[in-house]
This record gives structure tokens, sequence and C-alpha cells, in this order.
């Protein structure tokens, strides 16, 4: 079950980082400390292991064997983390510190490198015993190779004690950052507490909220920025209101453009048509001189209707009014410098600017619907 609460989400968010934080804290110190410990107990055991074979290297080369197992003996009370001591020369045991003699699987498990140098192995016994094998030659190996184990249940028990001591300080650190998170995420989270309140209020259709926190810090800038977005959606719903009101006119524009076509379709010539689309025009626009062009199939023929007369041009001065209203796309206000050449009726020679709806059917231009803007006219 996923917590739904902030506050829980964070509180456990703190838990598992620190947790985490103190367990893979404590998994590398105790990796190190016993890495550490293994070398020092190795460089401790080289170091016996060097000083039992030389006193057994005049023993062994008098055939002192009873003072040879002696010594053995002696260097295996004086030192607990000696677990076994034993010699071989020519693959014989000239000594052992076993009670019941050398087991044959350990006098094969290490020996002398091919260089007859020291070789240190970790091995474990049919009991699950880890031992620490060293392999040390005698006299450069003339006088045999001394084995010596060493045992890491002493250095084992270290590790474990200080896996007690990291754990015990974990807990104690652990339950200081709880405590210490607690007391954060709640002074923290009151201000979200209060952020989300006027949420809840501003869903139920209250918008004359505010929220009033302290202007400091993220808190404060976020409430801040929350009281100006509750200012701007009020200022977008009356904005929306009046965007209603615009897509009423819209809809009636629709539907009067609607009611045209229909009766477009019961009109029985060019000039009926363009003279009342020219009438409905006017009722739109404050603009009242007005003209609709119209070009034969050929595009070599434009029909020119306006209030003042109808004139046809063709051949070169059609062509180029083609080419002219070809290339609108879109409604285009053309400038004074361009009515000249393109515009061909007295009313449009006296205007500042013209404004060209192009008329197009599948893609092709078929005419045009301009108007002409005096000085004094504001286009819309």
């Amino acid at each position: 079950m996923r917590p739904k609460n902030f506050k829980t989400k964070l509180l456990i968010a703190v838990f598992t980082l620190v947790t985490g934080s103190s367990i893979l804290v404590s998994l590398l110190v105790a990796q190190r400390y016993s890495n550490s410990l293994q070398e020092r107990a190795t460089a401790e055991g080289e170091n016996i292991a060097h000083a039992v074979a030389l006193e057994a290297t005049d023993k062994i080369l008098i055939n002192d064997l009873v003072t040879l197992q002696k010594s053995l003996d002696h260097h295996l009370r004086s030192n607990p983390a000696v677990a076994y001591l034993f010699i071989v020369s020519n693959n014989k045991i000239l000594a052992h510190t076993f009670p019941q003699g050398v087991p044959v699987d350990l006098m094969t498990a290490n020996s002398t490198t091919e260089k007859g140098l020291t070789s240190t192995k970790k091995i474990v016994s049919t009991n699950s015993e880890h031992f620490i094998d060293i392999a040390w030659p005698i006299f450069s190996g003339k006088a045999g190779v001394l084995r010596m184990g060493l045992s890491k249940a002493t250095y084992s028990k270290q590790v474990n004690q200080l896996w007690m001591e990291i754990a015990l300080l974990t807990l104690s650190i652990l339950c200081i950052a709880l405590i210490a998170s607690l007391l954060f995420i709640r002074k923290v989270t009151r201000p979200l507490t209060v952020l989300a309140d006027t949420v809840e209020k501003i869903d139920a259709g209250r918008l004359d909220q505010t929220v009033t926190i302290p202007a400091h810090g993220e808190i404060g800038i976020l409430a801040q920025s929350f009281n100006h977005m509750l200012e701007r959606i009020k200022s977008y719903t009356q904005r929306l209101e009046e965007k209603n009101l615009q897509l009423d006119r819209a809809y009636n524009q629709t539907r009067t453009s609607f009611l045209i076509s229909q009766e477009i379709n019961s009109l029985t010539n060019l000039n009926s048509v363009c003279e009342y689309l020219m009438n409905k025009l006017r009722q739109i626009v404050a603009c009242k001189t007005i003209s609709i062009s119209v070009f034969n199939n050929n595009k070599d023929k434009l029909y020119l209707f306006s209030d003042e007369d109808t004139i046809i041009l063709t051949e070169g001065p059609a062509r180029n009014a083609y080419d002219f209203f070809a290339e609108k796309d879109q409604v285009s206000f053309v400038p004074k410098s361009h009515i000249e050449d393109n515009f061909h009726l007295p009313g449009f020679q006296s205007c500042e600017q013209a404004v060209v709806f192009p008329l197009r059917n599948e893609g092709q231009i078929i005419g045009a619907m301009s108007i002409a803007c005096p000085g004094d006219c504001a286009c819309v």
C-alpha cells in the first residue's frame, strides 16, 4: 500500500536514505577493517614462521627431531593465533602439532612456489574452520618446508565486535536523524498543508481565497506565485466570459454565412450574386467601397463588379491581376503603392490601402473580394 500523505513519503525517503547510507558506510568500514586485520595477521604469521624456521634449521641439520618437536609445541602454546605447525622434508613429516597426525589433504593444500619462495593461501577444513596457511622454506628449502596455519577465528571475533559497535552507533544516529527529520518535515510541510487546504477550497469554486504564508524561502515564493496565479485565474475567467460572447458572435456569423450560401443558390446570374455579396459585406465592415473580381475558366478575362460600374479586363491586365491575386494565401492588406497597378476602379485609386480576400475553389484562384480603406478608416 503506497503512502498518500506527502509528509509520510518524505519521512520514508529520509529513513531510507539514512538507513541505506549507514549500512553502506558500515559495510565499507567493516570490510576495510577485516582486510587490515587479515593483512596484519598474515604479516605476524610470516614473522612467526620466519622465527620458527630459523630455530628449526639447526635442529634439522643435526637431526635433533625431539628438540624440533618441542620447539613447535612451544610456539603453538605461546601464540594463540597459531592453529598448527608441521615440517615436511622429502615428503616426510619431521615434526607436527596434530594430536592424531597431519591430515592427508592438508599436506597438499599448500607448498612453496616453483622458485622456492614463501606461499600463503586461505584454506577451509572439513569442519568449516578458516585458516591462513603459510608454506615457509627452511634453509632455502634444503632443510624442508615449514607449514603453519593461522586461525581466522581471532580476528573474525574482532570483526564481529566491530559490527556490533557499528550497529549500535548506526541505530543511535538513525534515531536522532528520524527525530530531527520529523521535526523538520513538520515545519516544512505546514505551509504546504495550508496551500493544499486553499487549493481544495478553490476546487470547490471559492476563488476569493488568498494564501497567507510569510514571504521568505521557497515556500513563501510559492505562496506568492500561487496568489498571483489566483489573480490570473480571475482575469482568465473574465476573458473566458468575453470569449464566450465572441463565440456566440462567431456562431451567428457562421449561421449567417450559411444563410447567405442558401440565398446565393437562388440567384440566377453573376451580377445578382456579386451585388448581393457586396450588400452583405457592407453590413459587416465599416468601409463601403467594395468590389468583387471574378476570372473566367481560362483566366484570361477578369470581371470587376462595383457599385459604379462593371469592368472587363482581358489578356495582359487580366493575367497581371491573376498573378497578383494568386500570390495571396489569406486576407492581405495592400499598400497604396500597389493599388494603382492592380485595382482599376475609381473608388480604389483615392484610398490609402485595400484589403483583399482571395476566393479559391479546390486550391485554384477564381477571384477576390476587395475593400477600399480611406485614411480615416480603422480596418479590423
